[in-house]
């Protein structure tokens, strides 16, 4: 007999991960931030001896070698099947230990179904055997997603009984702090199941060289110093595949001889699994894993074997189970049986009870040992003391038991004056037994491990002891930690510990690791620690705690068959624990069939029973003294929830089944309560929603006959129950079978289509209660079987009539041929009720790829996205905001759909049904699972009954082509052109509306979070103004990896069946118990009323997660003012009778409940309460006060806004020409060639902004004409003109004009950027790769202005035209003629410009002749005098002599302090100011000096600071004292961000005034046509508003006066128009001058068109090498200032081509193919016989070659600049090569590694990936490599697919696995050392979302400018760091522009160094 040997430590089973490993961590795999498996226990010893022996499948004993193992054990290690790591010792302790030679994952596209996932994962297997690697080791894992209810305990438990794998784990990810797991829902529970082994590490020896690399980090934070792995172990955990992942043991040991787990200190237990089903919010991952190693004797093609036998027998084979009854009808059985005997203690006798219990109990408990150290300790609970003498046998027994039965046995035996020790030993392993069993019941995983947490006694608070560790927590917050050994903890403070309590800890998470059909082990799982009724939980300190032991086959199904440990050290309090399991002393207990006290309990407990095997596990029951309501009271797995109103608690069920998808059991006493369910069964029925009523009724003979609380209840619901049965009263002459087939068929009809409600009636006789009637057993007769089972008594087996996966046939080919056909397809989304559902859909709409509109309950409405937008949006075509792009007449035109398809239940949006009505005749496709019409509109042409996964699967067989690519993305246009509109409406309104509310309630979900919407406003607002893309939270981007997967839905529902207001905050609390989610409910305030009782409800907090209940409390029915009614009925009746007004306290009512309450009028006060709602662990319900005019108007303005947004979009690009065969970036032409010319034009005056004497001066104007031209010929003219203020200088401006330049050539571009409205920011990025915000704002004017004007030449049209939104005749006639007469101006007004300097008489002088010229406004600039009165006296005289025949501007230009602007605006009060433009220097002050003056106030500076988007910071400057905005788009950023401005400023009622900065008459003449679209465009906005247009506003265009000198041969006229009797500029005219447009020769000093590169092949030997390689040139061909440019791993010489254009106009820029890249060769040449050999290069050999490179292209000193692989080049001859040396800049450069382990485990790392690239090739190596969470930032960009091809072009894949293998940064000699005394100028250059490298810059950066060379003050290095924002390692493919702008910040400082010391030497000599 083989004997177990079991040593007693806590096990841990931890998740490895190669981000672990790096940071020196293993962290427990349960949660990132759960607590570690605590225990207290003592290493104690036990021995099993099982009942039978099983051959250990899964071993297969063989001793070897491994020559690539990274975890040795010593000679006792055994390998296990697959690869087995841990051997003999190796002979020597060199590096000789490689990687493996392939290791990749292989992610495949998300598959519609778990089979689906299967079937892919073993296809890719077999192209992988069809193809077979030739490395000799590897690992490859195989992924898939899958729809999120592939749960992966359902997998676990699917296992056929003898499947043969070995091991099997599941982990839970539940944090059980928030809720308790129901085991037959596992709605929201996130876990991950594995099988199987892929690698196996074993150790069990602490000297052996395997345990060396896992030690206790000494390095680590100092929190809890943890496990880690170091050195090999990264082989097989390789970044090029993060995801696999190790999971194991510490301290255990696995003998496969005596099958036992050994405690073993030291060592280690860890496998890589070959079938992973990993769980996600959303969405599950299902993995497999093949790991081959020849030189451990598993070849590839057998572990290809393995892995298939594996495969086949866990996922093939598997069955899929619809619940868990199996497994828990036996835990019922259990539990029933021991509640059983805890009743009978009181009066049996014990022997004969323990007899008993031992028959009984012996099919599940096999073999029962006892085991410990003679105990002598003394266990107090409460008042009872029990003690163990040494009387008991030498193999003593340790336990300790709850209280209570202590007490009844001290009770029993002490007038017998026996003492507890002579009780007989089998009462003690009764009592072990049962509370072993009952642990395991309620454990269900197995384990009962008592967390101990100290909370008193040295003022500590919690003590967790881990093995040999304690670790204490000082404070709450876990800031200071404590390690000591447990031995000697336990000795020192024993007594201290006596005399404390403990408080039972309550967060735990779960595992249950099974190794073999006989052995496994498992940690507690659901069981959490609750107080007691007195409201502490204490228990008292043992002295030794000793562990009890239970060994057996427990008969819970799949999962628990096998040896169970249970680590019983300290029991909870009995009390507390009954409190948990719902039943104790104070309750009835759950009683078996047969010993019912009548026929109606028996009746009951059969029905309660059969609807628990059902699957029905949640029974709703009123508080009446029923025996329904009692037999569910006390059944041991129905929650109980209590409610005083029957129709808060039905939609509670309707709530719940919403959440599971399984019907709620509800239950009602007779009468009126009966009739209070009616709202919820309608609503379940109409919306489909399985529901069981089970209704208590008086007897046959007592109805119509008066009897109380009786009425009529047969066929109380009609027509809207699926199935009714009115049960006869129980007797016992009526078999009990047709009970369960009563119960059985109810279900089946509320389960299948159609789903919804099954009524049935059950009458009682009394006695009511459980008095004793005796009743015959004989009405049991044939139920013997199904109490020996746990199934349901009829079982319905359903023939799946399902579309074919494989073959399309029949009807539904007709459809398939409709969507084959189509070629303008609409696909709509409509409710969906699954997550399943929104699975497939998402994939449906991804495959068709057709516009798609989705309802907001469709749970794809409101999206997370994973990847980069611009990405996600060439994928997918989202109309979110369909329903109000249908606003528009002209939009309807265009959405004329031939082919429609419906995907689930109705639509919210009325428009949108409207539309389907509009598109007749077409051909319109619904499919749901239901056989209802749901046809209003009788337009449905083919109606297809079928699951949404089942019609997804059949479309998914068929590849259908796109729709037509313009017609899709116009329609996408006109949604995004109504996201942007509607933003920016709710961004303008300063208010908090409830527009805003639904805006944002997405952006503030947590993960696994769901959203309940109520109806009326509430959800259409949601639907309208819900914003569609979300990105996730920061935790959320750890946990969910984005491979393949671009987005996922949030789920959503709400009551939209009947879309009644009655009972939604009860379904919304019944759907966070089902959904297991944290809810956010938004409702409104008349529903909250409606259903104030489920405020009651939301105090049973027990089953679910805190909600966050969100108010819109607009004091009655807002609806009801957005209809036609509100305009036709007096307001006091539709205040009264149709807004239900009321001032009914809503705080109050949350106070009287105990919830928390909040109150938010703001919208930062809303912000900071959905923040607070997510830190509380508690229930939440924030109120938003609103009001229902304002709501009104507000909803009025965004309906006609986002209708005119759509009619200027429809107009515009109606009128372009767009090709039929546009592209999916709705391409409008190609870009032929950009060319710039550098111009300098007199000015006649100074600038008004130079100060100083400006007498007998000259001043000129310089700047940039951009000639664009198109691929048709279309040429386009725009202006660069920088101001110096503006930080920008014409060298800056030049080089991102170089750089643009080459990267336009030959770029696409889109049809929408005329629309402005963020497309010039889109374009950009996606189609140029720039970052906007890098772009100088005076560059993005000129270059926006040139393809303006481009494409309104290619259209014939004036760019004012193209701008213009032109309305068709009918709306013109609708139009006030105030409005009309501003339409047909066509002319702008002119404001004058005058400089301050003089006398006041002479300036008024000056004023007085411009009013006489005609302007009607002049702008002064002022801030220039001492004393701000002066100016006032200035503008005193002028407003004196001109009177009021001009408006009057002043512009301080933030010269003045707010003191000085104080004094300043006391002195023009009563000069009648127009405004006065940026009177203080401090942002900050403007709001301040509008209050405290009231002097009109305009902006302008502060808008040249604005980055990103305009709103963000426009949104404090709504105060009315702020009357204009100055806008000058040469500063702002160009026309785009100048039209977000102006209309943010149109909508707040601002001026809005265009301003010049001295340009010339090309820009003057495209502001006048910028200024007359913005014209147009507050009249649009006045009449949105129902506003008076404003007057014609004066723009500052003045500067005209100024230029001397044009660079047009025919400069803009501007004169004085007779009919306005006003200075203007003439729409027409500025046109003329842009299509004639000549540039003056005079003016152009310089052109430039672009060249092409200097290219040439250079050689150079040296130390023994040959190196031949490719050199690029920019710039001036001398030897004076030089950059050389070295590019990174895997990258050439053309990477730097855009930046070296940039720089190159003063600077030779050099760029090489280092050795091994591009079309580089490197050759080393043996000395002796002159052969040549593989190159062996180093970091010194590529340093030394590269500096005679440079040797031998110029004599000159250079500055290096290198990125990467080339940094540390670079770095490395600046700190040791120093000769012909400047200065370097180093780019994610890193001087090396300190740690010389490190340096060894980077050594083989990347020898591994050498041999890997040399193996597999290049393509294969670069998936990998950009693969890792390294790249995330890269990955994201538009080009990363060119970058990648252009990274694939290398002549000799070898001399690259060379180079990467040579070069490792672990062989690289450390400069630490050397950049202490480093005397060389140095930049260092770092991505902000870099954060590895950018801590390393920022050391580097310490070190240089802290060294002991450079610490004297008198030291002139030049050492710079720079933080280039928006991008990540890659810092010059994400961001080149603001990388040039670094460099050459740094080389003007080494130029002006150099000259400074010339000019020394010169003096000096």
């Amino acid at each position: 007999m083989n004997t177990l040997e079991l040593h007693f430590t806590p096990y841990h089973l931890l998740l490895l991960t190669e981000k672990m490993i790096s940071s020196n961590a293993i962290h427990s795999l349960l949660t990132p931030r759960s607590r570690l498996p605590l225990s207290l226990n003592r290493r104690t010893h036990s021995t099993i001896t099982p009942s039978r022996s099983s051959p250990l499948a899964f071993l297969f004993i063989r001793r070897t070698r491994t020559a690539l193992s990274h975890l040795r054990g010593g000679p006792s290690s055994t390998v296990v099947r697959g690869i087995m790591l841990g051997n003999e010792e190796a002979e020597s302790e060199e590096l000789d230990d490689l990687p493996v030679d392939l290791c990749y994952t292989c992610t495949l596209p998300p598959a519609l179904t778990l089979e689906r996932g299967m079937v892919g994962i073993r296809e890719e297997v077999e192209r992988l055997k069809a193809n077979p690697p030739c490395s000799s080791s590897g690992i490859v894992r195989i992924q898939v997603f899958v729809p999120p209810s592939a749960k992966a305990l359902r997998l676990l438990c699917g296992q056929p009984q003898l499947s043969g794998v070995f091991p099997q784990f599941y982990l839970s990810k539940q944090n059980l702090d928030e809720t308790t797991v129901d085991l037959h829902s596992l709605s929201g529970t996130l876990g991950l199941s594995g099988f199987g082994a892929a690698v196996y590490f074993r150790g069990s020896s602490r000297d052996s060289r395997e345990w060396r690399s896992i030690k206790r980090s000494e390095e680590s934070p100092p929190i809890l110093r943890e496990v880690m792995l170091d050195d090999r172990c990264q082989w097989y955990l390789s970044v090029e595949s993060p995801l696999i992942r190790v999971y194991g043991f510490l301290d255990v040991d696995f003998d496969s001889k005596s099958s036992s787990f050994k405690r073993q200190i030291d060592s280690f237990h860890f496998l890589i699994p070959q079938i992973e089903l990993d769980e996600y919010d959303g969405t599950c991952l299902l993995a497999a894993t093949v790991a081959w190693n020849f030189c451990s004797h598993i070849p590839f093609e057998e572990a290809i074997c393995s892995f298939e036998s594996s495969f086949d027998k866990v996922l093939c084979r598997f069955s899929f189970p619809e619940d868990y009854s199996d497994m828990c009808i036996n835990i019922s059985a259990m539990k029933s049986l021991l509640v059983e005997m805890d009743m009978k203690m009181h009066s049996e006798d014990l022997q004969s009870l323990i007899l008993d219990f031992t028959e009984r109990i012996q099919r599940s408990i096999l073999t029962i040992i006892l085991s410990g150290h003679r105990p002598s300790a003394v266990a107090e609970w409460g008042g009872g003391v029990s003690r163990i003498h040494d009387e008991l046998p030498s193999r003593g027994f340790s336990i300790v038991v709850p209280y209570i039965w202590w007490e009844r046995i001290r009770r029993k035996y002490q007038n017998k004056s026996r003492s507890v020790a002579d009780t007989p030993i089998r009462m003690i392993m009764m009592f072990c037994v049962y509370f072993a069993c009952l642990c395991c019941v309620h454990g269900f995983l197995g384990i009962l491990s008592c967390r101990v947490a100290l909370l008193e006694g040295y003022g500590i608070q919690t003590v967790y002891i881990l093995g040999r560790l304690v670790m204490i927590q000082l404070d709450s917050e876990l800031r200071a930690l404590l390690l000591v050994d447990a031995n000697s903890f336990m000795a020192t403070h024993t007594k201290a510990a006596d005399d404390s309590q403990l408080d039972l800890a309550s967060t735990f998470n779960q595992f249950f690791f099974l190794h073999s059909p006989d052995l496994g082990i498992s940690s507690d799982t659901v069981f959490r620690a609750t107080q007691a009724c007195n409201g502490s939980t204490s228990v008292k300190i043992l002295k030794y705690p000793k562990i009890a032991l239970v060994q057996g086959k427990l008969s819970l199904h799949s999962v628990c068959r096998s040896i169970f440990c249970f680590e019983s050290a300290f029991l909870f309090p009995w009390s507390s624990l009954c409190f948990h399991l719902q039943f104790d002393e104070h309750k009835q207990a759950h009683l078996p069939v047969k010993s019912s006290a009548n026929i109606n309990a028996a009746w009951a407990t059969l029905v309660i029973e059969e609807c628990s095997r059902l699957g029905l596990r949640v029974s709703l029951g009123r508080s009446r003294s029923s025996p329904l309501a009692i037999a569910a009271a006390v059944h041991p797995l129905t929650i109980c929830v209590s409610c005083f109103d029957e129709r808060s608690l039905a939609f509670h069920a309707v709530g719940f089944a919403r959440g599971t998808q399984r019907p709620a059991v509800v239950i009602t006493s007779s009468g009126t309560a009966v009739s209070n369910l009616l709202p919820a069964v309608v609503e379940a029925s109409q919306d489909f929603v399985p529901l069981v009523l089970l209704t208590a009724d008086r007897p046959p003979e007592l109805q119509d006959a008066g009897s109380n609380q009786s009425i009529n209840q047969v066929n109380h619901f009609g027509s809207f129950v699926r199935f009714f049965f009115n049960l006869p009263a129980p007797a016992d002459d009526i078999p009990a079978r047709m009970v369960l087939t009563t119960i059985d068929s109810a279900v089946y009809h509320a389960t299948r289509a159609p789903i919804g409600p099954v009524h049935i009636n059950c009458p009682f006789r009394e006695p009511l209660e459980d008095s004793p009637i005796e009743w015959k057993l004989s009405c049991l007769k044939g139920l013997d079987l199904w109490f020996a089972s746990s199934k349901p008594y009829t079982k319905y087996i359903r023939i799946q009539q399902s579309l074919a996966y494989d073959r399309i046939h029949g009807q539904i080919n007709d459809v398939v041929e409709l969507i084959r056909f189509a070629k303008k397809g609409i696909l709509l989304i409509g409710s969906l009720h699954s997550e399943d559902e929104i699975w497939a859909a998402f994939l449906l709409i991804k495959h068709l790829s057709w516009p798609t509109a989705t309802d907001i309950l469709s749970g794809l409405r409101l999206r997370r996205a994973f990847g980069s937008l611009h990405e996600i949006a060439n994928k997918f075509v989202f109309l979110d905001h369909l329903d109000h792009v249908l606003l528009s007449n002209s939009a309807k035109e265009v959405i004329k759909a031939d082919v429609i398809v419906q995907i689930g239940s109705r639509m919210t949006s009325k428009r949108i049904s409207q539309m389907l009505v509009e598109c007749i005749p077409h051909s319109y496709i619904m499919v749901d699972k239901h056989p209802h019409r749901h046809d209003p509109s009788h337009i449905i042409t083919h109606r297809v009954q079928s699951t949404i996964t089942e019609f997804v699967g059949a479309l998914m067989n068929v590849e259908f082509p796109k729709t037509s690519s313009k017609w899709s993305c116009f329609l996408q246009a006109l949604s995004m052109m109504v996201a942007e509109e509607i933003s920016l409406q709710i961004h303008a309104n300063p208010s908090l509306t409830e527009p805003h509310v639904a805006q944002v309630i997405s952006e503030a979900l947590p993960i696994n979070a769901a959203l309940f919407f109520g109806n009326s406003m509430v959800i259409r607002d949601a639907d309208m103004y819900g914003c569609g893309w979300v990105r996730p939270t920061m935790k959320c981007h750890i946990t969910m990896p984005s491979y393949n997967l671009e987005c996922l839905g949030i789920h959503a529902t709400g009551n939209r069946g009947a879309s009644g207001i009655d009972g939604l905050l009860s379904t919304a609390v019944g759907f966070a118990v089902g959904s297991n989610k944290k809810v956010f409910c938004v409702i409104g305030d008349i529903s909250l009323l409606h259903d104030t009782n489920g405020l009651a409800l939301m105090k049973l907090r027990k089953w679910r997660k805190p909600m966050t209940i969100i108010v819109i409390n607009n004091h009655g029915g807002a609806i009801f003012s957005l209809l036609p009614i509100a305009e036709r009925t007096q307001p006091s009746i539709l205040s009264q009778y149709f807004y239900t007004s009321h001032d009914v306290s809503i705080g109050s009512l949350c106070n009287a409940h105990g919830m928390n309450h909040v109150m938010v009028r703001t919208k930062a006060e809303f912000q900071n309460a959905l923040l607070v709602s997510q830190q509380l662990h508690t229930d939440f319900i924030i109120e938003v006060e609103s009001c229902i005019e304002d709501n009104a108007a507000f909803h009025s303005i965004l309906r006609k806004s986002t209708c005119q947004a759509v009619d200027h979009a429809v107009s515009v690009l109606s009128r372009l020409s767009i090709p039929d065969d546009a592209s999916s970036s709705f391409l409008l032409c190609k870009i032929h060639r950009l060319e710039y010319s550098k111009y300098r034009i007199q000015l006649s005056a100074a600038p008004t902004s130079v100060s100083g004497n400006k007498k007998g001066s000259r001043f000129y104007r310089e700047g940039f004409i951009l000639t664009l031209v198109l691929e048709d010929g279309s040429t386009g003219f725009g202006e660069v003109a920088p101001l110096d203020l503006n930080k920008e200088n014409l060298l800056d401006v030049e080089e991102q004009l170089r750089l643009l330049q080459h990267l336009m050539q030959g770029a696409e571009m889109s049809s929408l950027l005329p629309l402005l409205n963020g497309a010039f920011s889109s374009w950009f990025w996606s189609c140029l790769g720039i970052p906007p915000r890098s772009i100088f704002p005076s560059v993005r004017c000129g270059i926006e202005m040139a393809i303006l004007n481009a494409v309104a030449a290619r259209q014939g049209s004036s760019l004012s035209n193209l701008l213009v939104h032109h309305p068709c005749s009918t709306h013109i006639s609708q139009f006030l003629e105030a409005e009309e007469r501003c339409r047909s101006s066509s002319s702008i007004h002119i404001c004058a410009l005058l400089d301050s300097d003089g006398s006041p008489k002479e300036v008024a002088d000056l004023a007085v002749k411009l009013v006489k010229e005609g302007f009607t406004a002049i702008k002064l600039k002022v801030g220039r005098r001492v004393n701000p009165s002066e100016d006032a006296a200035v503008v005193q005289e002028i407003r004196k002599s001109i009177g009021h025949e001009a408006r009057l501007r002043v512009d301080a230009n933030r010269n003045w302090t707010y003191k000085q602007a104080l004094e300043f605006g006391s002195g023009v009060k009563l000069c009648d100011l127009q405004y006065i433009e940026e009177p203080v220097q401090l942002e900050d002050d403007i709001i301040r000096f509008c209050n405290e003056t009231g002097l009109p106030v305009a902006l302008d500076e502060t808008l040249n600071h604005i980055h990103g988007n305009p709103l963000n910071i426009l949104k404090k400057f709504t105060h009315t004292g702020i009357v204009a905005l100055v806008i000058k788009p040469s500063v702002v950023g160009g026309f785009e961000n100048a039209a977000i401005i102006a209309k943010w400023a149109q909508i707040q009622e601002k001026m809005v005034v265009i301003s010049a900065a001295f340009e010339s008459s090309l820009s003057l003449a495209v502001y006048v046509q910028f200024s007359h679209y913005l014209q147009q465009q507050g009249i649009e906005i006045s009449r949105v508003m129902n506003k008076e247009p404003k007057p014609p506003v004066a723009h500052g265009l003045g500067t005209y006066k100024w230029l001397g000198e044009d660079v047009t041969t025919e400069s803009l006229r501007i004169s004085h128009h007779p009919s306005s009797d006003a200075i203007e500029a003439s729409v027409e005219n500025a046109d003329m001058l842009l299509k004639g447009f000549n540039v003056n020769p005079s003016a152009i000093q310089r052109t430039y068109g672009g060249e092409d590169a200097r290219k040439y092949q250079l050689n150079v030997c040296f130390r023994g090498f040959s190196y031949t390689t490719l050199v690029q040139e920019h710039g001036p061909d001398t030897h004076k200032n030089v950059l050389v440019f070295l590019h990174g791993f895997l990258g050439t010489s053309d990477d730097w081509l855009p930046v070296m254009k940039a720089i190159s106009t003063s600077v030779r820029c050099i760029s090489i193919d280092l050795p091994g890249h591009g079309s580089s060769c490197i050759q080393q040449i043996n000395n002796n016989d002159g052969a040549k050999g593989e190159p062996s290069v180093s970091i010194e050999v590529v340093a030394d070659l590269v500096g005679e490179l440079i040797r031998k292209i110029t004599p000159a000193n250079v500055v290096l600049l290198g990125y990467s692989m080339g940094a540390r080049i670079a770095l490395h001859m600046a700190m040791r090569c120093t000769k012909n040396i400047d200065g370097a800049v180093i780019i994610s450069g890193s001087p090396g590694l300190k740690d010389m382990t490190a340096r060894k485990r980077r050594v083989v790392q990347d020898v591994g990936r050498a041999d890997f690239l040399k193996t597999h090739g290049l393509q294969i190596f670069l998936d990998s490599w950009y693969s890792i969470e390294f790249w995330k930032s890269l990955r994201a960009h538009p080009h990363f697919q060119k970058i990648i091809l252009s990274h694939s072009r290398h002549n000799d894949v070898y001399d690259l696995a060379n180079v990467l293998s040579g070069l490792s940064i672990g062989r690289q000699p450390p400069l630490w050392e050397d950049l202490k005394k480093c005397n060389m100028p140095l930049l260092f250059v770092c991505g902000e979302m870099d954060g590895k490298f950018m801590e390393i810059t920022r050391q580097m950066f310490f070190e240089v400018s802290h060294g002991s060379v450079n610490m004297d003050d008198n030291c002139d290095t030049i050492f710079e760091m720079a933080k280039v924002p928006d991008c990540g390692h890659a810092v010059h493919l994400e961001n080149p522009l603001h990388l040039v702008k670094v460099v050459r910040k740094f080389l003007t400082k080494l130029s002006e160094r150099k000259a400074m010391k010339a000019v020394s030497s010169s003096v000096s000599l």
